[in-house]
């Protein structure tokens, strides 16, 4: 595990899955320059590192990549107050998340992965998917009512298989109606509103954060510390960022997220 010199930003990075007057300082004080910090916000929170060079943290994979910045935190951050420089790091990403250069470089990156409309189906690979519509809107009846006979003898393990297959079921029927299933998803992804964006990676921040042991023990190997709980090893690398934070970062974090989320998440 990278040591926690980079941990604050690191979670504060992520958040933004996420006053420049004011808040610049603390990226001053940690070394950086604005748009290496920009950078890295931005990346962090699309997932996507693609207008700069992947770091060792990087993923190649559209939506996944997610970097720790080479940078040391000051002696005084480090030593002193935490969750103030979590705060004021929070402060900036939203600011940033507020500015015009954000807005900006996020449609154009969602203009990046726009999918091509989608061609035609050919008239029997039609036909093919009407009878599949067809054959599962006829099963989903039948298994409502079976659904349906199953909570009247509260029969708790036919509910269950029943409501599994039922959700298996309208989603097929969902995919196959689908004119286009890459832009449906493409759109969920990215709304136009970069508002509704920010808003789900907070919402993931939130979400992953309450999943994190702080009390969570680590040991040495060779010349590295990992975790104890060979589950807790296995998580990615966001879970663990969160981990090196500590629980008093994250603690600010979460309080300053919850109150973004409370109000509009970029100013009309």
């Amino acid at each position: 595990m990278k040591k926690n010199t980079i941990a604050i930003f690191a979670i504060t990075g992520f958040f933004a899955y996420t006053a420049f007057t004011v808040a610049e300082d603390i990226i001053t004080r940690l070394g950086m320059r604005q748009s290496e910090a920009k950078k890295y916000i931005f990346g962090n929170m699309l997932g996507d590192f693609v207008y700069f060079p992947n770091g060792e943290n990087g993923k190649a994979s559209h939506g996944d990549a997610f970097e720790i910045p080479t940078v040391k935190l000051l002696p005084e951050i480090i030593k002193g107050d935490k969750a103030g420089a979590a705060k004021e790091l929070c402060t900036y990403v939203k600011k940033y998340c507020n500015s015009e250069d954000f807005i900006n470089d996020y449609t154009r990156h969602r203009n990046l992965f726009e999918p091509a409309d989608k061609r035609p189906q050919n008239q029997n690979v039609k036909q093919a998917n009407e009878n599949l519509i067809k054959l599962n809107k006829e099963q989903i009846a039948l298994y409502e009512n079976s659904l349906a006979d199953a909570k009247k003898k509260k029969d708790a393990n036919s509910i269950a298989l029943y409501e599994k297959a039922l959700a298996d079921m309208r989603k097929t029927v969902a995919e196959l109606e689908d004119s286009n299933p890459e832009r449906t998803a493409w759109e969920k992804k990215y709304p136009v509103n970069p508002s509704a964006f920010i808003k789900n990676r907070l919402e993931e921040y939130l979400s992953l954060v309450a999943t994190v042991d702080f009390a969570a023990k680590l040991s040495p190997k060779g010349d590295k510390m990992i975790f104890v709980n060979p589950a807790y090893e296995k998580k990615n690398v966001k879970w663990k960022a969160i981990y090196r934070a500590g629980k008093e970062v994250n603690d600010a974090v979460t309080v300053f997220v919850k109150d973004w989320l409370k109000g509009e998440i970029i100013a009309a």
